[in-house]
């Protein structure tokens, strides 16, 4: 087939030029979307035609893009397609579509006829053996068009939204271990809410048997007067009261205790994850966002199991159990008590599915707000001594102002809502008194049939009025279930590998180091470096030169992009993170204490010890002087964070408490910064006294503290080693560090760079 012939012959495919740059052009194909056979035969067909052409035809968008030499124009290649695609146009009703698309639209157009159809097809049938044929006809098309409203909503998903598991499927899933609770609760809910049912119709049998006269059935058992009858009605009555009491006892207590155990199980498993979450994960994060969820998004979801779930399963079983009631016992009655239903069902689809988002915005708010005050009662000296109380408190009330305009929203929707549904509800209510009273009239109902269908209908109809609270605390528990459950899903850090490691000896070693943040900062290239064991080392240098780097990925708090750590020739990844992190102590700038008392702080990581143990760690930490110096020595309590000590002696506790330890490795990062000359005198005889055995890194500013290390490494911006020695070596060089001591020490300073040089 010649491009000439191709020319003058109608093209039996659309085929037009999306995109063309030279060497690559994508065309659009509409009739390869959804037919990878198709697709699959034209790139073939392509490719084998000479001139070297690359060719990937996608079936789900319809498009080929070609590469190809820079030599072939735009009519050229258009020829080649018209000439690879025009060969199927004769089996192109036979080319294999996608089945997955057409399954679904299949699929949906199926739950969107069906329950029309069977219903229409049955209930002519019906109509044919029976005059109530069409009462039921207009009944089952009423049931049926709720079933496809509600199905529709499950359907119909905003175009581009993105797919997220149903937050019920994810809880039922996670309760699984309690399925036999469940299972309890659902039943006790369900029988509760059909015996509720039975007293109107005891009722009704007692007002035919004023009207009527005695009952056949009951005089057939040997009750032969109306009063003892009514006794037997009563009795029953009283029976099933107690029996719907007893079932309402069991279903509201192992409700109660399903929702305590979730949200438990589902509050310490979250906790669980989080503290073994990446390093990378917890740093993206507020703490006060993860403690919302944490406190008050669990919280939420006890409420819902407790409360929301009962009240969910309880009307959908009213709506069962009282529609196929009025289906059977009062046919020419039961369209007109369920008329309301479809439209009850589209007012709450659409309800929920306006203040679903709401909700979920509401939550995301709430957790910036908490996180908010949390940072501030913590830097609350800092707010006092910058005088910015009134700053802060205009910045609290926009956060909580962000979250009181999505909750009012939701809230202006949900007071609209049970309004709207009472209108609905009581029209219904009111076609049927008018509808039954007329069969009753005309004889085809009874006077107490009559009292059952009006019972019947009002709890039929009238439970439909809290479905809007319903909706509400379900579409509370989806938002928090889904923030609590994503908690679940966050990545765990590395436990490491299988390799114990031996009695540990201290000896590390960094072979050609490289390492970037997750947000692309460049820290560390080609860093090498061996630590003997049993030796003090020091770090110094500018911000941002890598120091505390290096400890993170000593510690696999963050693991290297290239090349590898080693623990006495051991590869870090290969040991157990816990074994490693045993043999590692750390005291962080960040000094943290938990709230307890000063022996709980020292004992924290080493809870075995003894208390001489205790004491002998205080005393190496030059501790035990002011802590015998307080009123109730190590029992005295130290306040959150350690607001009751000043910092030096949160300093020398968190010292104590990695000399407890007994590491191998101990890592100070910048222990001296924030203490006066007389505590970093004191802790430069503590590390003196603990280096002795030990590997000791120090990280500081302050040179005055590492002046007495056996080795000095200063690092400079790209993360380098740009001079290293002992301090009077270091002095002697007349460098970067020399120039750093003079201005530390008030010697008059010279022309040497006051930064690092490679």
């Amino acid at each position: 087939m010649t491009s000439t012939s191709t020319s003058r012959r109608a093209p039996r495919f659309a085929v037009r030029l999306a995109s063309s740059v030279p060497g690559r052009q994508r065309w659009e194909i509409p009739t390869l979307r959804d037919r990878p056979t198709a697709a699959a035969a034209v790139q073939s067909i392509l490719q084998q035609r000479p001139g070297s052409l690359e060719v990937r035809a996608n079936p789900v968008t319809g498009r080929v893009l070609v590469l190809h030499p820079t030599g072939l124009t735009a009519e050229e290649l258009l020829t080649l397609i018209k000439d690879a695609i025009e060969p199927l146009a004769d089996v192109a009703p036979v080319i294999t579509p996608s089945l997955v698309p057409v399954a679904k639209r299949a699929f949906a157009t199926l739950v969107r006829t069906a329950p029309w159809g069977a219903a229409t097809a049955g209930a002519i049938g019906l109509h044919a053996l029976t005059p109530l044929g069409l009462p039921i006809l207009f009944a089952t098309t009423i049931v049926a068009a709720t079933i496809t409203v509600v199905v529709n909503d499950s359907l119909d998903k905003p175009e581009g939204a993105k797919a997220r598991p149903n937050g019920l499927v994810r809880l039922y899933h996670y309760a699984k271990p309690h399925r036999a609770r469940l299972v309890l609760a659902v039943t006790c809910s369900v029988i509760s809410k059909v015996l509720h049912f039975a007293p109107p119709l005891v009722i009704g049998k007692a007002v035919d048997l004023l009207v009527r006269g005695a009952s056949p059935t009951l005089v057939s058992l040997g009750f032969y007067s109306i009063q003892h009858q009514l006794w037997v009605l009563s009795g029953l009555m009283v029976g099933l009261w107690a029996a719907a009491s007893l079932f309402e006892y069991v279903h509201r207590y192992q409700w109660r205790e399903l929702s305590q155990v979730v949200q438990h199980e589902l509050q310490v498993e979250a906790y669980a994850r989080v503290q073994r979450a990446t390093t990378a994960y917890l740093e993206g994060r507020s703490t006060g966002s993860l403690a919302t969820i944490l406190n008050e998004d669990a919280n939420q979801l006890e409420i819902f199991f407790n409360d929301g779930a009962n009240d969910a399963l309880q009307l959908a079983a009213n709506v069962i159990v009282v529609g196929i009631a009025f289906i059977v016992l009062a046919p020419q009655v039961a369209w007109i008590a369920l008329a309301p239903l479809p439209l009850v069902a589209w007012v709450s689809t659409r309800f929920r599915g306006r203040v679903g988002p709401l909700y979920s915005q509401a939550r995301e708010r709430a957790g910036i707000s908490d996180g908010h005050l949390v940072n501030n009662l913590t830097g609350i000296t800092t707010i006092r001594s910058f005088t910015t109380e009134e700053y802060e408190d205009a910045r609290l009330q926009q956060l909580s102002e962000n979250y009181l305009s999505v909750s009012r929203a939701a809230t202006r929707l949900n007071a609209a809502f049970t309004p709207t549904i009472r209108m609905i509800v009581i029209g219904g209510f009111a076609a049927t008194v008018v509808r039954a009273g007329a069969l009753v009239a005309i004889g085809s109902l009874t006077p107490g049939g009559y009292s059952f269908l009006v019972f019947l209908t009002q709890r039929f109809l009238w439970p439909l009025t809290i479905l809007g609270q319903t909706i509400d605390q379900n579409q509370r528990a989806m938002a928090a279930a889904h923030r609590v459950l994503d908690l679940l899903d966050a990545p765990l850090a590395s436990t490491g590998g299988g390799q114990l490691l031996p009695q540990p000896r201290g000896e590390i070693s960094f072979e050609h180091v490289a390492f970037a943040y997750p947000t692309g900062t460049r820290v560390l290239e080609d860093f090498s470096l061996r630590i003997p064991a049993g030796r003090t080392i020091a770090f110094v240098g500018p911000t941002g030169s890598g120091k505390t780097t290096l400890v993170k990925l000593l510690l696999r708090f963050y693991d290297a992009s290239e090349g590898r750590i080693t623990l006495d020739g051991f590869d870090i990844r290969e040991l157990s993170t816990r074994e490693l992190r045993k043999a590692v102590g750390l005291v962080s700038q960040d000094v943290f204490l938990f709230d307890g008392s000063i022996e709980d702080n020292i004992r924290y990581g080493s809870f075995s010890a003894s208390d001489e143990a205790v004491r002998a760690a205080a005393r190496t930490a030059e501790a035990e002087e002011f802590i015998t110096r307080l009123p109730a020595g190590y029992q005295t309590q130290v306040g959150e964070r350690g607001i009751m000590l000043s910092g030096g002696q949160r300093q020398r506790l968190c010292i104590a408490r990695a000399v407890l330890k007994n590491p191998a490795v101990l890592v100070l990062d910048e222990a001296t910064s924030s203490v006066d000359n007389e505590t970093e005198a004191a802790i430069q005889c503590a590390i003196e006294r603990i280096s002795v055995g030990r590997t000791v890194i120090i990280i500081a500013h302050r040179l005055s503290t590492v002046r007495n290390a056996d080795c000095i490494y200063v690092m400079d911006k790209a993360g380098r080693i740009a001079q290293e020695g002992r301090h009077d070596a270091l002095v002697r060089e007349d460098g970067f560090y020399a120039a750093l001591w003079r201005v530390q020490t008030g010697v008059a300073t010279t022309h040497a760079s006051v930064e690092p040089q490679p």
